[in-house]
Formats: structure tokens, sequence, C-alpha cells
């Protein structure tokens, strides 16, 4: 399976893939987006078929024992939200196998901050916020089709050894590479249910309403 060796900040790609994986996963939007949100020309794209995909909403309260109560007194808290992901990229030439690696180096420096020099000392000045889009699954939900905002927890690289590697003079690509990542997503919108029982709507016009969140249905 190849891969295009270059992708525009909307996902598409520029050149050739040897199989036309790419071209597939274009039209079926199976394109796996990371955009970094200091730099929306900073992003990085997977052709991704994958290979494990969850997502986890908890609902979070505190709670007490009360001496003679059978059940705890429960204060909500919030919700939260994280996702899973892991996927593999893989190379049917050198050339391949060295861009999904310059892809893996892209992914792994969007967990890094920003910073401003002041005073001739480094201070850290933005967090690695990103947005995260896959199809209609992953998404904002809303009008605009931003990607969710939120931050990676982990980032797990591995070559995958029984496939071997390509090699260039002493530097050596491997063919298959498993990528896992853990995403926090911060929630942009006003969620839940107002006195009527109705659920809130959030900036209709531009966004859509909240009911299309998180799954974007139509």
């Amino acid at each position: 399976m190849g891969f295009p060796s270059e992708f525009t900040i909307t996902g598409q790609y520029h050149g050739s893939s040897s199989d036309g994986s790419a071209t597939y996963a274009n039209k079926t939007g199976q394109v796996l987006e990371f955009v970094d949100v200091r730099n929306a020309n900073n992003g990085v794209y997977f052709t991704a078929f994958l290979s494990s995909f969850s997502q986890s909403f908890t609902s979070n309260w505190n709670t007490e024992e009360v001496l003679g109560r059978m059940d705890p007194i429960s204060t909500f808290k919030n919700t939260t939200r994280t996702i899973s992901l892991a996927w593999e990229v893989l190379a049917s030439n050198k050339q391949e196998a060295e861009d999904n690696l310059d892809r893996s180096n892209q992914l792994v420096n969007l967990l890094y901050p920003s910073y401003d020099d002041s005073a001739n000392a480094l201070a850290m000045a933005r967090p690695p916020l990103i947005r995260l889009k896959y199809a209609n699954l992953i998404t904002s939900g809303g009008f605009d089709q931003n990607g969710l905002l939120g931050f990676i927890t982990s980032v797990n690289w591995n070559p995958v050894l029984e496939m071997g590697y390509f090699h260039g003079g002493k530097d050596i690509y491997p063919k298959v590479i498993s990528l896992s990542i853990e995403f926090t997503v911060i929630h942009e919108r006003k969620l839940g249910y107002g006195k009527d029982g109705n659920m809130l709507e959030y900036d209709l016009e531009a966004h859509g309403e909240n009911k299309n969140w998180p799954f974007k249905t139509y």
C-alpha cells in the first residue's frame, strides 16, 4: 500500500500514490488530520485506515458517604471526553518510507510548546493545542467543518520490525509504522439542557445545533 508524498492543508495531496490508496482515502473521508492551533499551516495528515478507534465520555461526580444513608450524596462536577486512535502507515518504496518517517516526526513535534525569546531567555508562550479531525466522527460538528479542539497526551510510535526496512546508506526506514495517540477534548460549546428541558443551542448560524454534536449526522 502506497501513500502520497505531500498533503496540502485541506488533506488533499500533491503527487501520486503507487496503488491509489490516498485517492481512495480522500474520496471516502479516511484521512486523519492534525492541525496546529498556533499555525494552521503546520499540520500533518495520514491516510488512516484505523486499526483501533474509541471515544470515552466520563461523567465525573463528587460523592460523600453519610452515616445512616444507604447512598452517598453525589454532586455533579463535569463531563470529559477522550479519544484513543491507532493506525498503521505503510510504504511500498524507500521514498514513501522516508515520507512516513518525516510525517511521524511532524506528529511528535506537535506535542511541544511555543517559546518567546525574552531578555535572552526562553519563556513558554503557547501550549501545543491541536485540532483533530476524522471524517464526521471526530469533528467540531458545525458548519465550519473544523477539527475538534484539544491536546494529545501521548503518542506511541513503533516500527513493525518483522516487516523489515528500506535502506539508504546507513539510514534505515521502516516499511510499516504503527502509531497510536490519546487525545483529550476541550469543549468549545455550551452543552446540556435549558430549564425548558430542551437541548441548548450553540451559535446556530455558525456552528449548527448541539444535537449535531459529538458526531456530525448531517
